[in-house]
């Protein structure tokens, strides 16, 4: 191994002396060594540590349950029911996603979410327990990190539960529109039938009857399927107490505290040292 080849008394040092130093100031070393390590191990001992946990929600699959003619004659309603040609759905369903990260950290959602609390916590420490981010196309996962393991899992389980509540509402609502016009549909071409002596249940391909006979099918698959237009959040796993762990590790802080105490106390021994070389010369 090559020496550095330093000489104190020409400005420079050799690894001989520089070991000959930490020798000779061993006192310091050791002193400075303890103080830092002592105070860090007492901290990692006594310190309260946060607790976290990871819950991940993902869309329901529904585009199996309606076709094309909804989202051709009726545009506007099946958007706000997260309606979508198959090609639009993953840029669509990430904006979906995006927009829930931002309704989470929301003051209205985040006063809801306090209320629901049975303890008392203020918005500012709620907001800063939260962490929401789009895992992947599919996912948004919500970390919750918190002092107390079992207000660290109320917080997770009362916010998914609040979520779902009003995205379940926006989109019964949605649903109920687009029924609503589906419904209006029927009954104006029923009237055009009626009023032009067409008969309703006959079998004819005119366009008129094909388009009647499409806003009834559309209208039973509504009926059919009203859950999984509405229903459309669930839990990618569902998650219990003891899924809560340690955000913070004693052990890594007790490594933090030898490594921290090693470092200042060669920084104090080698200044201390220099200190007095400048002071005698």
């Amino acid at each position: 191994m090559r020496n550095l080849n330093l000489n104190p008394k020409k400005g420079e040092i050799t690894l001989k002396v520089i070991f000959h130093i930490l020798v000779k100031n061993k006192f310091w070393f050791l002193i400075t060594f303890l103080i830092v390590f002592t105070g860090g191990l007492i901290f990692s001992l006594v310190s309260t540590y946060l607790h976290s946990i990871d819950t991940s929600i993902k869309l329901t699959d529904n585009y199996k349950y309606y076709d094309d003619f909804l989202l051709e004659n009726f545009p506007e309603k099946t958007e706000n029911l997260w309606l979508y040609e198959e090609s639009e759905i993953k840029d669509k369903e990430i904006k979906i996603l995006d927009s829930m990260q931002r309704e989470i950290l929301s003051d209205n959602f985040l006063k809801e979410l306090k209320r629901q609390l049975s303890f008392d916590i203020s918005l500012e420490k709620l907001k800063k327990s939260i962490y929401p981010y789009r895992e992947n196309n599919r996912n948004l996962t919500i970390k919750i990190v918190h002092y107390d393991m079992e207000k660290t899992f109320e917080i997770e389980n009362e916010l998914i539960k609040l979520l779902k509540v009003n995205e379940e509402s926006k989109l019964y609502s949605a649903y109920n529109l687009l029924l609503g016009e589906v419904n209006k549909k029927i009954e104006e071409v029923s009237t055009e039938f009626e009023s032009e002596d067409y008969e309703i249940a006959n079998e004819g391909s005119d366009p008129k009857h094909e388009f009647y006979n499409d806003l009834t099918n559309a209208k039973t698959i509504l009926l059919e399927n009203k859950e999984y237009f509405v229903n459309r959040i669930v839990l990618v796993e569902e998650k219990k107490i003891t899924d809560v762990y340690k955000y913070t590790s004693k052990s890594k802080n007790i490594i933090f505290s030898l490594i921290l105490g090693v470092f200042l106390a060669l920084i104090v021994t080698y200044s201390r040292y220099f200190y007095k070389c400048i002071k005698n010369n």
